[in-house]
């Protein structure tokens, strides 16, 4: 299969757990195991996306 159309693949299937989730009844539990699918299949599509740089140390010098 083409890199193109797992993409499309793997976005077709986010699209699709997020709008089921939206419009059920979802429990808190069901409706985080949606956003952890969906954090999956996005994490395949974006292969080197650096995704641990957002996350630093905070400075020591912070008073917040």
């Amino acid at each position: 299969m083409e890199h193109i159309e797992q993409i499309y693949l793997a976005l077709s299937r986010i699209q699709f757990i997020a709008e089921i989730s939206l419009t059920a009844c979802c429990k808190h539990e069901e409706m985080e195991m949606a956003l952890y699918l969906i954090s999956d299949l996005a994490d395949e599509c974006l292969p080197n996306n650096g995704h641990e740089e957002v996350f630093y140390k905070a400075s020591p010098d912070c008073t917040r």
